[in-house]
């Protein structure tokens, strides 16, 4: 991110991608140790609305999910 608390900082994330997608969302997990209310503190998953099962298109590509975690940030 280049604002906010964050800013000049890099944050390491893992995206997985079931065998179903586009069909169903990735998992996506912060790697870096980080304290944010949408990032689970042990396991890092994140917490995203368009990542529910309910929300997730199968029309979202990995630029709208990378879009979403710097906003999460910003």
């Amino acid at each position: 991110p280049q604002e906010g608390i964050w800013d000049g900082r890099v944050y390491n994330f893992l995206i997985k991608f079931p065998h179903t997608y586009p069909v169903e969302p990735p998992k996506v997990k912060c790697l870096t140790p980080l304290f944010h209310p949408a990032i689970h503190p042990n396991s890092g998953e994140v917490c995203l609305p368009i990542l529910l099962q309910n929300e997730w298109k199968s029309c979202f590509v990995i630029s709208t999910i990378l879009m979403s975690i710097r906003a999460l940030l910003c």
